[in-house]
Formats: structure tokens, C-alpha cells, sequence
């Protein structure tokens, strides 16, 4: 093995990464594309699928109930379960409309802001439509003081929240708003508008499942439908690089896409567009493969890594990979070289074929070159580098973290397994680097 002295692209910093909100990581699993469904008649309930037991999940819902059922995998045990949500409104009030979502992010964004020490918001309308980025008309203010009345009269109910500090799932029934008192004055846009969460919701938030959210990205971006599966995504890939769904399970039981997507050819149809906006900002890849799922159709998402050496804690995975890009002797490359110009340069590449820019022709003609001319990066090229790994060194940290104590254990066990043979010195600089190799190439399967 080459000089361990050479691997210092694989020392690790406590990078922070900045996100201007929190999110709750159950709501966005359990509530999350519940507004927005087309209200069907009244007096009328729509079934999705359109036979009980058809799928591996099971939507009812008319103008004010929504019952949702659904099987899934239980992150305590490993075996399969059986969940549930259900959710009432007034039929004055009805279920919420889709700018719910919005709302709610902003109010959390509020609610960080004073470290979740109180259950009570103190705003403007004004503050809140400007968190959201929309616009100050009075058709705003008057669906903002609708939403805010049907998250008032709003109950739920569901078996499928998971307490991160006993590490099992619980059972709860809740308002997700106690009360809103919304003054009144000249120059209504800056009245002061008091807001006060539901003692359970509160609770909720108290058992620490949450996550940040870049609110500026989630504002930014174009569309309703993108911002939720954003938030979506953004929950999972917490836990997991890469994250696998059946497409008619995320467009019905995530998004709320109603009866008229009966098949997997519409979903796309219709998420093509949003989702390829996250591609173009950065955020993930996509892509749809036949499966054994509901509809025999899948959504596989992966985050964005854009700096990999964290996956080669170890010299033949270096091989291994400037092999699978055509560099003949990669060997001798790595053994001439050493580890960190080689990972420099393969890193580059990578980077040049993720961006679009001008194709290479002959990736591994070009790997020699450059590995053995040691080829200065572009201006800013270092700094990136620098960046991206310690924003996946951090991604590797937070996804550590979220394991549960059996997780973590398993983990443990295989890091073992392959560093058997290694002297202390080795085990002591690889086992981390191992670590996060195995953590991100873990998959999550709904």
C-alpha cells in the first residue's frame, strides 16, 4: 500500500453547512401532499387505488376527511407494518389547498428563528407572505388568512411518527394550530398577527426529529409541486444517497396526484418538468426503470456528490475506479503517484462530465496526462473541491448520525469486516473513510 502520509484528501473538518430553517421530518414524511387534491362533488368520496388492497397503499378522501393506509417497512424492527393517517376539517373549512405547505415552512422558519423555546409566533402578515416570496396583493393576505383558519379547525390522527429518542414509532392525535389572533388596523399588511401552535404539535417538535431546510432554495424554486418534492426528497437523501419509489406510490400517497393518474406514463408526463429543475439547480439525479413495485415502474433519485473520494478509502477502489474511466496501469499510477493526485484528477474529470462541459473523448488517455504531468486545476477548481468534500464529508456525518442504534451496530460489523488485516495505523485513517463509503451507497426502497 502507497504512503498513508499521501491521503490527505481524506482528512476530515467539521464543516458547517448553513440552511436558513428547519424542517420536521415527520410531517414532511406523513402529511406532506395531503392539500392540493382536486376537491371531488359533494357528498362524494374518491378511493385511490380504485380497489382496496390492490396496492401497497390506500387513499379515501371527500371535501373535509382524508384517510390514508399504507405498508411499509419499519425502521425499529426491519419488518413490515401496517400505517395509517387520517385527517378531519370542518365542512366549512374543507382540507387545506395546496399553498398550506408554504405557510407551514414559513411558520417553522419563524419558529427556529427563537430556538423553539416557545409555542407562540409573533408576526405580520406582511413577514410571512415576503418568507414565502409572494406576492403582496390582497388575494395573498386572503388565502393566507384561509389557510391559517383551516390549520386552526384541522385535526390528525396517525401511528406512522417516529421518536428519535426512543427510537420506535407512536401514536398521536393533534391540532396543528391552537389559535390565531390577526389584528386589525389602517395598514392591515403590518398588523401584528399572533400565532400559537397546538400543544401536541409543539410536543412533536420537542422530540427533536427535525432537519434544516435551505427555505431560500424551497421559495425559490417554480412550482407547488417542485417545492414538495424537494422537501421530500431532501428528508430522505438525510438518511440515504440514493432513494427508490414506485412511481404511482410517490405521485398519489406523496404528491396528492387524485384518480386521473392511473398510470405511470401520466406521473412522468407530468413531473418531467419539475423534476429536471432540481436536476438543472444542483440538487439530484433521476432517472425510471422497470421494477416489481405497485406499478412496475420506479423513481430512483440520487443526491448529487460532486467530490467522491470519499468512496476509495482504499487503494483498489482507487484502481477500480480510474479502470472503469480507461486508465491502462492504474497500478503503477497509484503506487508513482500517490493516492492524492490521482483522487485530484479523477475528481476533476468527474466534474467535467457532470457539468456538461466539452466532451472528452478518451477519458483515460486523459487521466495519464494529467495525473502524470500533475496538470494545474483551473482557477477555483481547488477551492470547489474543497468545498464539495466537506459538504459530503458533513452529508456522511448527518447521515450517521440518523442510524439507529441496531444501524449503527451493522455498520460497525462490516467496517470491521474489511479493515481485517489492517495494522492500527491503517485502521485508524481508513475506518471513517470505510464508513462513509458504506454510507453512501446505501439505498432506501418504498
Amino acid at each position: 500500500m502507497s504512503d498513508l502520509s499521501q491521503m490527505t484528501l481524506f482528512e476530515e473538518e467539521e464543516p458547517t453547512l448553513v440552511a436558513s430553517g428547519i424542517d420536521d421530518m415527520n410531517l414532511v414524511e406523513v402529511l406532506l401532499g395531503l392539500p392540493g387534491r382536486r376537491r371531488p362533488p359533494e357528498d362524494k368520496t374518491i378511493s385511490v387505488p380504485w380497489e382496496k388492497d390492490d396496492r401497497s397503499y390506500y387513499l379515501e378522501y371527500n371535501n373535509s376527511w382524508l384517510r390514508i393506509d399504507w405498508e411499509s417497512r419499519r425502521r425499529d424492527t426491519g419488518k413490515k407494518d401496517d400505517f395509517y393517517l387520517e385527517v378531519r376539517s370542518p365542512e366549512s373549512k374543507g382540507l387545506p389547498t395546496k399553498s398550506v405547505e408554504d405557510v407551514f415552512v414559513a411558520l417553522m422558519d419563524l419558529t427556529a428563528r427563537e430556538n423553539f423555546t416557545s409555542p407562540k409566533i409573533k408576526t405580520t402578515r406582511h413577514e410571512l407572505l415576503s418568507i414565502m416570496k409572494h406576492s403582496d396583493g390582497g388575494k395573498a393576505y386572503q388565502r393566507l388568512e384561509e389557510t391559517l383558519s383551516q390549520l386552526v379547525n384541522l385535526t390528525v390522527e396517525t401511528n406512522a411518527f417516529w421518536n428519535p429518542k426512543k427510537e420506535t414509532y407512536f401514536k398521536s392525535e393533534f391540532s396543528i394550530i391552537d389559535s390565531t389572533d390577526l389584528e386589525r388596523s389602517q395598514g392591515d399588511h403590518n398588523a401584528e398577527t399572533h400565532i400559537t401552535w397546538g400543544s401536541k404539535m409543539f410536543e412533536i417538535f420537542q422530540k427533536g426529529y427535525l432537519k434544516r431546510l435551505d427555505t431560500d432554495f424551497y421559495y425559490s424554486l417554480s412550482n407547488t409541486t417542485t417545492r414538495r418534492i424537494f422537501r421530500w426528497l431532501d428528508k430522505h437523501f438525510r438518511h440515504y444517497p440514493t432513494v427508490e419509489v414506485d412511481v404511482l406510490r410517490f405521485a398519489h400517497k406523496t404528491l396528492g396526484f387524485g384518480v386521473s393518474y392511473k398510470y405511470p406514463s401520466q406521473v412522468l408526463q407530468k413531473l418531467e418538468k419539475r423534476l429536471d429543475e432540481l436536476v438543472e439547480r444542483g440538487f439530484c439525479k433521476w432517472k425510471v426503470v422497470d421494477s416489481k413495485t405497485d406499478s412496475g415502474r420506479k423513481f430512483i433519485f440520487s443526491r448529487r456528490t460532486q467530490y467522491t473520494a470519499v468512496l476509495f478509502p482504499r487503494r483498489d477502489l482507487i484502481i477500480e475506479a480510474l479502470e472503469r474511466h480507461g486508465l491502462n496501469r492504474a497500478s503503477e499510477f497509484v503506487d508513482r503517484h500517490g493516492w492524492d493526485r490521482c483522487l485530484r484528477h479523477l475528481e476533476y474529470l468527474e466534474h467535467r462530465l457532470q457539468s456538461g462541459k466539452k466532451e472528452i473523448q478518451n477519458p483515460g488517455g486523459w487521466l495519464a496526462d494529467a495525473i502524470e504531468q500533475d496538470r494545474r486545476l483551473p482557477s477555483g477548481i481547488k477551492e470547489k473541491i474543497s468545498e464539495c468534500r466537506e459538504q459530503t464529508v458533513e452529508w456522511c456525518n448527518q447521515m450517521y448520525q440518523a442510524l439507529s442504534l441496531e444501524e449503527k451496530s451493522k455498520l460497525e460489523q462490516r467496517i470491521k469486516k474489511e479493515l481485517e488485516g489492517c495494522n492500527e495505523e491503517e485502521k485508524e485513517i481508513m475506518e471513517r473513510q470505510w464508513r462513509n463509503r458504506l454510507l453512501l451507497n446505501r439505498i432506501k426502497q418504498f
